[in-house]
């Protein structure tokens, strides 16, 4: 099938799912009507006269680019996707790299309007490059499969760092790495990562304590911070104070750490977390945090009822002085036990 006859571009809605469907590119071609395009499935191939391996395409009114396991052959070096109007870029691709072959495509949009980019799978050295001059990017949801088989950790932390600076200027970064060899990682994996000075909400998930200080430390105007990770004492030493932040969710965490957090907020408003677990220490509640003076909203996500649960809320209850809001939802093991 050949990209760019009349029907093609003359479209300007286009879906393809498909099962492993061979797609020509030609070497250039504008797509002048094109608003949406879908695609699944679909494997890329160079035509017949392209020797250089480079192709041109223009999408003058493009406002949505997705693909779901689409491939590009080795013989297309580099696709440049002009598409000033463009405003959501979804990626996901689960190719991994292969040993026999170390010659990858690079997907180059041009890009200014962008708002939303989503990548999801595993990345291959520079396939994704944005050329942006965009003021700002509202949204960033990047989930980076880890895989140890002919790449290792640290690379493929480093093309994730690569990834991430593209997007100094977003609003709102989800960040996620899924395998067991993200354990490795360490705090300096991320070191080389610039400011993000418009970053208002960062949501973390199943990436290491150290990771997650890397990216915090680059966060000095964040209002949001959601994040699933188990935090252990001395990871907080280098942790900065957090002048913005109103909305804190966090999953499971020790009455210490969670202390220890709340002393790095000033105006928090919102607490939300799923699980307060058990202290080895009895917790000292002598000294209460500074953000207690805005907390408005506090939100046990999976309350059992135990001692310290109930000595954390009643600490809140009796400091929070303008607290709103303060609501308990019970473990089925606490639900069961009331029915009984």
């Amino acid at each position: 099938m050949w990209i760019g006859g009349y029907l093609l571009l003359s479209l300007e809605e286009l879906v393809l799912n498909v099962d492993r469907c061979d797609i020509k590119v030609p070497t250039s071609a504008l797509f002048s009507s094109l608003t949406v395009l879908n695609l699944s499935g679909i494997k890329f191939i160079s035509g017949p006269t392209n020797k250089s391996g480079n192709v041109q395409l223009d999408f003058p009114v493009l406002r949505t680019y997705k693909t779901d396991d689409c491939t590009w052959s080795s013989s297309l070096k580099c696709v440049t996707l002009e598409a000033p109007l463009l405003k959501v870029v979804s990626i996901k691709d689960f190719r991994r790299r292969s040993a026999s072959n170390n010659s990858y495509t690079v997907l180059k949009f041009c890009a200014s309007s962008l708002a939303e980019f989503t990548y999801n799978g595993y990345l291959l050295p520079d396939t994704i490059v944005f050329d942006l001059s965009a003021a700002h990017i509202a949204s960033a949801n990047i989930d980076v499969d880890i895989y140890e088989e002919e790449i290792s950790v640290q690379e493929m932390v480093a093309l994730s760092s690569k990834l991430l600076k593209q997007f100094q200027n977003v609003e709102y970064l989800k960040f996620g790495m899924s395998g067991e060899e993200v354990l490795q990682l360490t705090k300096d994996s991320l070191a080389d990562l610039p400011t993000f000075k418009m970053l208002s909400h960062l949501e973390l998930a199943n990436v290491t304590a150290e990771i997650s200080l890397a990216l915090l430390l680059k966060t000095p105007y964040l209002k949001t911070l959601i994040f699933q990770v188990r935090l252990a004492k001395d990871s907080l030493t280098d942790l900065p104070s957090f002048e913005m932040l109103s909305h804190l969710e966090l999953g499971n965490v020790t009455g210490e750490i969670l202390l220890a957090l709340l002393f790095k907020t000033l105006n928090l408003k919102t607490l939300i977390f799923h699980e307060l677990l058990v202290d080895q220490e009895l917790l000292n509640y002598d000294c209460e945090p500074h953000c207690f003076l805005n907390l408005q909203v506090v939100k046990f996500l999976s309350f059992d009822g135990s001692e310290h649960e109930l000595s954390f809320a009643k600490f809140v209850m009796e400091n929070a002085l303008f607290l709103k809001r303060m609501t308990f939802i019970p473990t089925w093991k606490l639900r069961k036990s009331n029915l009984e």
